[in-house]
Formats: structure tokens, C-alpha cells, sequence
């Protein structure tokens, strides 16, 4: 029988027995004494500043209207309440237009129409001369026939006279009804151009805030940077990063499986410390079963070895309990370690 199987035999009626409470644990975690005086002033600043909070910034945080602004808002209000006056203009026209208003002609049609009949007037009068003058050589000066000629020329003179009225009539009404309508369409862009100035002088206005809002923007965030509560805010973050102390119970169950169980793992590396490192290679074990595992998630198994091991030095006769070698060398290899036959076998001090 080898050390570890004496172990193992020392233990005695571990692998029988339920968990029963025997009692309760009180479990206090302290914080670190070297922090401890940083959390209480820490904690002592916040309670102060609580009941003492800083006040607001003691600058004006808002930005007020400069001059140029408030002088294009007055004008634009003051044109929009009332109106442009092209556009009052042009809604005049209109209305005009739409009532006839132009249809009777303009003032300036009787001298263009003079203009235009005056050579018909001179034509007139020279074709009465000529009239007269051959119908006196042919010694028939007033008679019916120079009372014809006249006629017709007065006709001819009265005919022409109407066309051109006509005419002009015609035309000076067709070109004031194109520079009316033309006006009536373009007074929304008349109106409109009388807010540009205005426009220039907002956007001026509003140029100038911006440099106002940029300039209290930076006192502010300059005030807020040296705000007590910032740097408490700081210096608690770093603070509080450590465990705070706590007081808890649990209650303690007695398993004299659980209980023997550790006292093996435990005389086990004692054993390892001898120098003794047993087969843990799961070729040389039979009967196994798992009754735990450890906090590294090793399992721990109840397990005998082979007919053909007992006898051997890293080995042993009866029931054992121990971990499996092919599971450690996953976890903590360097634990592991294969003699010169192939079988691995497990240093129980390298084991946590």
C-alpha cells in the first residue's frame, strides 16, 4: 500500500453522510485601511456640498440680442405690418385694370395722333390748290364739278385721318397693357428687394452673437472645470473603485464527505511535498466516479486503481480520491508531467 492509499485510509468515512446546518458564520469585509480615510472625506465633502451647493455661474449665461438684430427685426416688423408699397402700387394698377379703367385711351393720343396726320393734312391742302387751279384755267372755277373734286378729297383726307386714329389708338393701348401686367408681375420682386439690407444687417447682428456665445461658452466651461463638485466628482470616481467593507452571515453545513474530501486534497499535497507524485493517468484507474470539483472547475473523482497498478510505487490498494491527469494538463500543464513508460502522473503542489 502506498503513502497516498494510507491517506486516503486515515480519512475514515468520508464517503458517507448527508450536509446538516450546524450553526451560522458572521463573514466582515473590511476596505482597505489605506483607503478608508479617502472614502470618508470623500463621503464628507458630497455631504457638505449637499447642504451647501455652489451657485449658479454669477455671469449671464444667455445671449442677448445685439443692436443690429433688434434693429432688422423692428424694420421687418414695421414692413410687414405695413406693406410694401410697390406691391400696394401694383394691387392698385390691377384693380384698375381689371375696372376698364385704361380703355379710354391715353392723354398724350391727341398730340401722337396730330403727328401722325399732319402730312395728310398738307397733302389735303395742296390737292384743293391744284383743284381749284386747273378747274379756273378751264374756266370752270366754282362750279359743280370743283364742288366734287373738293368732296372727294375731304373724303379721302377724312378716311385716312380715321385709320390713323385707329392705328394709334390700337397700339398705345396693346404697349400700355404690356407695361402694366409687366409691372403688375414684377412687384413681388420689387417688395422683396427692400429686405435685403435688412437681411445683411441680421446676418451682421447674428455674427456678432455667435462671437458673444462662443466667448460665454468658454467661461462657463472654464467656471465648471473648477467647480468643487467636479473635482469631487473626480476624486470619489477613483475612490469608490475600491471594495467597500460589508458584514454578511452564512450559515455552516457539516458533509463528512465534503469535510474529509478537503482533508485529502489538503494531506495530498503534503504528499506531493514528500516527493510522492501518484498515477493520475485515467488508464491506470477504474470503479470512477465524480463526487465534486474544485474552484477551478477540476473535477474531483473517487476512483481504484487497476489490478495491475496496485502494487506499483505511484499507486495503491482500496478507494482513492484525486483529480485526472488529461483534465489538469488542459488547465495548469505545467501540474502534469509523463514518466518513461507514457503514464502521466500529478505534482499536487502545483494544484490551486
Amino acid at each position: 500500500m502506498g503513502l497516498f492509499s494510507g491517506i486516503t485510509n486515515a480519512i475514515g468515512g468520508i464517503f458517507g453522510g448527508s450536509s446538516q446546518q450546524t450553526g451560522t458564520q458572521t463573514v466582515t469585509n473590511s476596505i482597505d485601511p489605506m483607503l478608508k480615510p479617502y472614502v470618508e472625506f470623500g463621503l464628507g465633502e458630497a455631504k457638505r456640498l449637499y447642504q451647501n451647493p455652489t451657485p449658479y455661474a454669477p455671469f449671464n449665461t444667455v445671449v442677448a440680442p445685439s443692436e443690429s438684430t433688434l434693429s432688422a427685426l423692428k424694420g421687418i416688423e414695421s414692413r410687414a405690418l405695413a406693406g410694401s408699397p410697390l406691391t400696394t402700387s401694383a394691387q392698385a394698377q390691377a384693380q384698375k385694370t381689371i375696372s376698364g379703367d385704361y380703355l379710354s385711351g391715353s392723354p398724350f393720343f391727341q398730340g401722337a395722333f396730330k403727328a401722325a396726320t399732319r402730312p395728310l393734312e398738307q397733302q389735303f391742302g395742296q390737292n384743293i390748290m391744284d383743284i381749284r387751279s386747273k378747274l379756273s384755267s378751264a374756266g370752270r372755277y366754282g362750279s359743280g364739278a370743283q364742288t366734287g373734286l373738293e368732296g372727294r378729297a375731304a373724303e379721302g383726307l377724312a378716311t385716312g385721318m380715321s385709320d390713323i386714329a385707329g392705328k394709334l389708338a390700337y397700339q398705345n393701348y396693346a404697349d400700355e397693357r404690356s407695361r402694366q401686367e409687366a409691372a403688375i408681375a414684377n412687384a413681388p420682386n420689387l417688395a422683396a428687394a427692400d429686405y435685403n439690407d435688412l437681411s445683411k444687417l441680421l446676418a451682421v447682428g447674428t455674427t456678432r452673437e455667435g462671437y458673444t456665445a462662443a466667448d460665454i461658452a468658454d467661461q462657463l466651461a472654464r467656471y465648471q472645470y473648477n467647480m468643487p463638485e467636479t473635482r469631487l466628482s473626480t476624486f470619489l470616481t477613483g475612490v469608490y473603485g475600491a471594495p467597500a467593507g460589508s458584514v454578511s452571515e452564512r450559515p455552516i453545513y457539516e458533509n463528512p464527505t465534503q469535510q474529509g474530501l478537503g482533508n485529502l486534497l489538503s494531506l495530498a499535497g503534503t504528499a506531493g511535498s514528500l516527493g510522492w507524485r501518484p498515477f493520475s493517468d485515467i488508464r491506470t484507474k477504474e470503479n470512477i466516479k465524480k463526487i465534486g470539483a474544485m474552484a477551478n472547475g477540476l473535477g474531483i473523482y473517487e476512483y481504484e486503481y487497476k489490478k495491475e497498478f496496485k502494487d506499483h510505487p505511484s499507486a495503491g490498494h482500496g478507494k482513492f480520491i484525486g483529480v485526472m491527469a488529461h483534465e489538469v494538463e488542459k488547465v495548469i500543464p505545467e501540474a502534469v508531467s509523463v514518466d518513461s513508460d507514457g503514464y502521466k502522473h500529478i505534482d499536487y503542489n502545483l494544484i490551486h
